[in-house]
């Protein structure tokens, strides 16, 4: 069987990204439980996160980290150490370590953040989601992918009750499960999730050309997993509607076409070669060449 390449380093997969975690903290809502109480300290605290969060937003990281330490000290002063109103200063805070490269307090700070939501079932459904998934990238950053399988699992659960089971929403979960999965080798327990996965964007078209590279990662680890099994034919429409969309999306996929072109192509070669479709195995990697000396024109290739 042959072994095919994975993207190096990981990339292509969802990261810790300052991105993702700054749209998290647009999402929260001001002054989560206690925004009601009476003038105070508490509003304080709510000033102070406000403040932290336009410094956020300026990526002033350093500089926001003093407000928050100051919101998240008085919440836990007047509210208690498990009160949900903690949640907002937590959850900025480890995007503020996170950014600083200090990923184990940032960690810590979304686990405690995961248990205050738990300990208050149906608080905010939404933002436990958003906390797993956050907390799962950190774990795979992390090397810890066993926890994070078991978060990502939650936040499915989660994002399934709040939205439906076939919100494309689900996507972006599945795909972040699979991408695990298959970097174990856990094939078969991947493929229902990469099947389930197709359907929901086969019944929302939209999905692919707002996130073509959510829809390109499907296709890519479910073809890399049939290969991996030896099941060359099933891998080849999988390839060809990935190079479709290569085609169609180019233009909207910037710098990343060639990359996934050449990769695909590379990939449909050895699949072709393997069914003995030599001689359009050999227009596959010769397409896959043009496209590599193209992109790197000053490379002997």
């Amino acid at each position: 069987m042959v072994a095919m390449a994975r993207p190096i380093g990981g990339q292509m997969r969802l990261p810790f990204a300052h991105v993702v975690l700054r749209g998290l903290i647009l999402g929260l809502l001001i002054g989560i439980i206690g925004g009601n109480a009476a003038a105070g300290p508490l509003d304080d605290a709510l000033r102070l996160e406000r403040a932290a969060a336009a410094l956020l937003s300026a990526d002033r990281l350093t500089e926001a980290e003093k407000p928050l330490r100051q919101a998240l000290a008085i919440r836990q002063r007047e509210q208690g150490a498990d009160h949900p109103g903690l949640t907002r200063a937590l959850v900025d805070l480890s995007i503020v370590l996170n950014g600083l490269g200090r990923k184990n307090e940032s960690l810590e700070l979304l686990g405690r953040t995961e248990a205050i939501l738990t300990n208050h079932p149906g608080i905010d459904d939404l933002l436990l989601g958003k906390v797993l998934f956050l907390y799962a990238n950190g774990l795979v950053a992390a090397g810890r992918e066993r926890d994070a399988v078991a978060r990502i699992w939650r936040a499915l659960a989660v994002e399934e009750k709040n939205s439906g089971p076939d919100d494309p929403v689900i996507v972006l979960h599945l795909n972040r499960l699979i991408a695990l999965l298959v970097d174990g080798a856990r094939y078969r327990e991947a493929e229902p999730l990469m099947r389930r996965a197709l359907s929901i964007i086969d019944k929302h078209p939209a999905f692919t050309q707002n996130q073509p590279g959510h829809t390109m990662r499907l296709l890519d680890d479910f073809s890399l997993a049939l290969v991996e099994q030896g099941r060359y034919v099933e891998a080849i429409p999988l390839l060809r509607r990935a190079l479709g969309i290569v085609e169609v999306m180019g233009e909207a996929m910037a710098e990343k076409a060639p990359w996934w072109g050449q990769r695909l192509l590379d990939r449909t070669a050895q699949v072709l070669l393997l069914n003995g479709r030599y001689a359009a195995a050999r227009t596959a990697q010769t397409n896959a060449i043009k496209i590599a000396r193209t992109q790197y024109p000053n490379n002997s290739i």
